[in-house]
């Protein structure tokens, strides 16, 4: 008996030993978050990022606190090096003091991950490098001295943080300073349109005239434009070997490359109160002929195969065309008649003649689905590579690359859409805009001098749920 008290007396200390452990640890509190003196964890929005790939998940999994896991944006990259951004907002301020990086499984030390500043003098400041030489531990913003965490000097003026990586992370990154709140910009009113000025089609030259005439008589076909009526719009994919078969010499009516009148079919469409999309994409053969043999394709990037993609000179050509297309079916009629040519080459169609400010077309967009993935690295253009595009497209790049060059040089009233999207993210398109501020500026009313006038996004909606997830083949027109 004495030994059955003695046995639950030592049961009953127990449990009052561990009721009153728990209760102790639910009365303390939780650790101190990680702090260099009067430093702050900076606040930093996941979202925010936007990266400079074909990526399929964002940077969420470097900011959420788990440092067991490691960070992956998805497979299949176009780009094997490349950044990533995240622009600080209107107002927002941050001093960088002291940096941690989480060190896990893995070693990147011939492919550091880097990350910088940029000014508000865009110039670019690496203020950590992370080669994973650790293994589950934190470490500091210099390899050679992973155990320091605070930087020399506090880093300021930023207005980006900048992550370049070939795809490796550390699987967390923590800032630490001062930090003041900013605040987003305000949205634009959207303006109201008509139903009916929402309803297009895309169709090619064989959708209003009949292809199958002779060569030397392409009529606009009655019953084919009858189809057509129920449309404001028609989005034409028109490939520039229509307009510049050989190089240098332009052709409209007819044109070399199918023999075409784009002047009886523009003004048809103009008559029956259909606007013209010109969407200007794939390459002239003299253009696709400069790619190695295994890599020509006619949707290729609209440049000399070795150019550099982000220099807005390589596409000169491309600008030039634009040019010349819209001095003659745009609006304006002053312009210096010594700009302009057409072939002088006669065909069993008839020759070409110089016109100007016909009057016929008010859209032209410039290439089509510019981030096509499925036409690798050749076809593929980075979001800052297409803005260089564009920018030469649509003004000669701020009139830099000299006279006869760019669409608002021929007419300052056409509107520039930018190619149509095939993937649904926001990333390009901010991507984009940080290019114009950096490289375009901007306008006296302090908005960003963008070289584009509407936003195109494209959306295959289908019921097996394979839009833009990698599994569709598509062309050029698709």
């Amino acid at each position: 008996m004495k030994r059955t008290l003695i046995t639950l007396l030592g049961a009953l200390l127990v449990l009052l030993l561990f009721i009153k452990t728990q209760e102790s640890s639910q009365a303390l509190p939780p650790p101190a978050p990680f702090r260099h003196g009067t430093s702050i964890k900076i606040p930093i929005d996941p979202k925010r990022w936007y990266q400079i790939n074909n990526v399929s998940t964002g940077l969420e999994g470097l900011f959420d606190g788990i440092t067991t896991e490691s960070v992956n944006t998805g497979w299949g990259k176009i780009l094997t090096n490349f950044d990533a951004y995240y622009p600080l907002l209107e107002g927002e301020q941050l001093s960088i003091s002291s940096i941690r990086l989480y060190d896990g499984a893995g070693m990147n030390t011939d492919k550091p991950v880097t990350l910088s500043i940029l000014t508000d003098r865009w110039e670019r400041v690496p203020i950590a490098r992370f080669i994973g030489s650790k293994y589950q531990a934190w470490v500091g913003p210099d390899p050679d001295q992973p155990d320091v965490f605070n930087l020399k000097t506090p880093i300021t003026n930023a207005r980006y943080l900048v992550l370049n990586t070939s795809g490796d992370y550390p699987t967390e990154l923590e800032l630490y300073g001062t930090y003041q709140k900013g605040h987003e910009p305000a949205l634009a009113q959207l303006p109201i349109t008509p139903f009916r000025h929402k309803l297009g089609i895309n169709g090619f030259e064989w959708y209003v005239e009949n292809p199958d005439a002779p060569s030397a008589l392409r009529p606009v076909d009655d019953t084919r434009v009858n189809a057509l009526k129920s449309f404001s719009l028609m989005r034409q994919y028109m490939d520039w070997d229509k307009l510049e078969a050989s190089k240098g010499q332009y052709t409209y009516t007819p044109t070399f490359s199918g023999s075409w009148d784009y002047d009886a079919m523009y003004t048809r469409l103009q008559a029956e109160g259909i606007d013209l999309l010109a969407c200007f994409q794939t390459l002239p053969k003299w253009m696709e002929n400069t790619y190695p043999a295994g890599g020509r394709d006619y949707s290729n990037v609209p440049a000399q195969y070795g150019s550099d993609l982000t220099s807005p000179k390589s596409y000169l050509a491309h600008a030039r065309v634009a040019f010349q297309y819209i001095a003659r079916y745009g609006f304006n009629k002053r312009i210096n008649p010594s700009l302009l040519s057409v072939s002088s080459v006669k065909t069993t169609a008839g020759v070409n003649s110089v016109k100007m400010g016909l009057g016929l077309v008010r859209y032209i967009e410039c290439n089509n689905e510019p981030d096509k993935t499925w036409k690798g690295r050749n076809g593929y253009q980075s979001a800052r590579e297409y803005a260089a595009n564009l920018s030469a497209f649509y003004d000669g790049h701020k009139n830099t690359l000299g006279p006869g060059v760019g669409v608002k040089n021929a007419d300052p009233s056409v509107t520039v859409v930018m190619g149509g999207m095939s993937t649904a993210t926001t990333d390009y398109i901010r991507a984009m805009i940080d290019w114009c501020k950096e490289f375009r500026g901007y306008r006296p009313d302090g908005s960003v001098n963008l070289c584009w006038d509407v936003i195109n996004q494209h959306l295959y909606a289908n019921d097996a749920q394979s839009s833009q997830g990698g599994r569709r083949k598509a062309r050029s027109g698709s």
